[in-house]
Formats: structure tokens, C-alpha cells, sequence
């Protein structure tokens, strides 16, 4: 009697814990609190929806970014001036762009960020929430506008205005560090990684009232400004010894604008450079 007690005590013991257990699970089952999926937000059936571009220009390609939600569904390429697309019923939140000269625009859609530090990437974007139904609905007319560039207007140049104070001839380089290439900048938010701090580039000579060095840097840039960026620059004479310069002012970045430097680099002072930052008016 006492091996069949003891057993039976056993057993309810074993089925009490496991009783436990099975709510316990299908308690947490039930708080799962994640994202609803695509199917659903969105439904399986779709409508035809037209759209049409305003600025739209020959060789022009357009890229779309379909999302539900913050789940991104899809991209499409476009090539014409007018489209038609089958969405499916739905809200949704559709990204366009543009590339510079129907380029590339290295989006990645996924968590909405860009990619790359060359001047390769140079976009222009424009974002609509629509809410497709059964029913045909009017033309939806995209219009990307200039204050939503991406990068390839964020730019820096430095002017060099006293080069006859050296022998152009017996210049090597001139190698400027500092600068701040930035690498996966998020669409509308100010996070951003820093690829390298250093660009290496042959000096430009153009003719005018006076012989001017010019130098330029382009970078991606996040919505927020970069201050406090010291750019160093080194000259080397044709046997590879250094050339004197001027200590260049701070300067800053902004999304959407030029960084302009001019001064001399081998003579005067800090305090003889002008900086000035204004918008890029250039329409791509």
C-alpha cells in the first residue's frame, strides 16, 4: 500500500507540474507581442494603381520601395514617364528616388539606410502613404524635390589661392586627411558610421585671373550637421620633402549643402580663409 500511495503521489505531482507548465506556455504564446506579418496588413487581392512622374527626363530611372507597416515587400525599377503597378489592398508606404543621371541610388531597403562614401551615390526621394482599395482611383503624380538629396550635393571644396608662392612644377600631391567619409547614413534619422578619415587626390589647375588648386570631397551625410571636422594638409616638393602650409579652419557638413574653403595655403594665416555653406540650387 505504501509503494502504490507513494506512487499516486507521484503521478499527481507529475501532472500538476505539467498542467503548470502548459498554462505557463500558453501564457506566453499569448503575450507574444510581435509585429503583425505582411498578409496581415495587406490583402491578397490587388488593384491597379497609375502613377505619373513630373520631372521625369529621358534615360531618367526611378526606384521604388513598397512598405506595409515597417515591413518592407518589394522594389521595382522604373524607365518611363508614366506607370501603372499592381498593389495589393492595403495601406501602404511607398519611398522614390532617383539616382544622379538615373544612377544607382545604394538604398538598402531593408532597415532604410544608405550605403557607400563615393560620389556615386546622389539621390533624391520623395515618401506617400496610400491606401489601396477595391476600387480604381485617381493618378498619383510623384514629385521628388531638391531638399530631399541623399548625398552627392553634400560636399566640400577647397580653393588654394596663393599657389604661385610655389613651384607648380616641383609639387608631388597633395594629400588632405581628415575628412569624414561616412558609410551606412539611415534615411531620416541622424545615425551614421565613419568609413575612413583619409582621401588622397591630385591637385586641379584651372586657368583664370589667377592660378587656383581646387580640391573636392563628396560623402554621404546624415539629417543632423557634422561640425568640428580639421582637415590637415600635406604637400610634398618633387623629392618628397614637406612643404610648409597654412593650418586650415574647422569647418561642418550639412545634408543638402556646399562647404566652400578659399584661402592661401602656403602664405598668411588661419584667420586670411573664408568658409561659407550654401544650399546645392542644382537640380539633378
Amino acid at each position: 500500500m505504501k509503494t502504490r500511495t507513494s506512487f499516486t503521489v507521484s503521478r499527481l505531482t507529475l501532472l500538476a507540474l505539467t498542467y503548470m507548465f502548459t498554462l505557463a506556455f500558453t501564457a506566453c504564446v499569448g503575450d507574444d507581442d510581435s509585429e503583425p506579418t505582411i498578409d496581415e496588413l495587406l490583402s491578397e487581392e490587388t488593384t491597379p494603381i497609375d502613377f505619373e512622374f513630373d520631372d521625369f527626363e529621358y534615360l531618367d530611372r526611378y526606384f521604388l520601395f513598397d512598405y506595409a507597416g515597417n515591413k518592407y515587400i518589394g522594389s521595382d525599377t522604373l524607365t518611363t514617364s508614366k506607370c501603372t503597378l499592381e498593389l495589393r489592398q492595403g495601406k501602404h508606404h511607398l519611398i522614390w528616388m532617383k539616382g544622379r543621371y538615373g544612377s544607382d541610388v545604394g538604398f538598402i531597403p531593408q532597415n532604410r539606410t544608405f550605403s557607400g562614401y563615393t560620389s556615386n551615390i546622389n539621390v533624391t526621394y520623395t515618401e506617400m502613404d496610400i491606401e489601396v482599395s477595391p476600387y480604381l482611383m485617381p493618378v498619383r503624380k510623384v514629385t521628388l524635390q531638391n531638399k530631399n538629396q541623399i548625398e552627392g550635393n553634400t560636399s566640400l571644396t577647397v580653393m588654394v589661392t596663393d599657389i604661385d608662392k610655389i613651384d607648380i612644377k616641383a609639387s608631388k600631391e597633395i594629400k588632405v586627411t581628415g575628412f569624414p567619409f561616412m558609410n551606412n547614413i539611415s534615411l531620416d534619422g541622424n545615425n551614421y558610421e565613419i568609413e575612413k578619415e583619409i582621401y588622397t587626390n591630385w591637385v586641379h589647375f584651372m586657368s583664370g585671373k589667377e592660378d587656383i588648386v581646387g580640391i573636392y570631397l563628396y560623402t554621404l551625410c546624415p539629417t543632423n550637421i557634422i561640425e568640428d571636422i580639421q582637415l590637415k594638409v600635406e604637400v610634398q616638393d618633387a623629392k618628397g620633402k614637406p612643404i610648409p602650409t597654412t593650418t586650415l579652419p574647422r569647418i561642418s557638413l550639412q545634408r543638402g549643402c556646399i562647404t566652400d574653403l578659399r584661402g592661401p595655403l602656403f602664405s598668411g594665416n588661419t584667420s586670411d580663409w573664408t568658409v561659407t555653406m550654401e544650399p546645392d540650387e542644382y537640380e539633378y
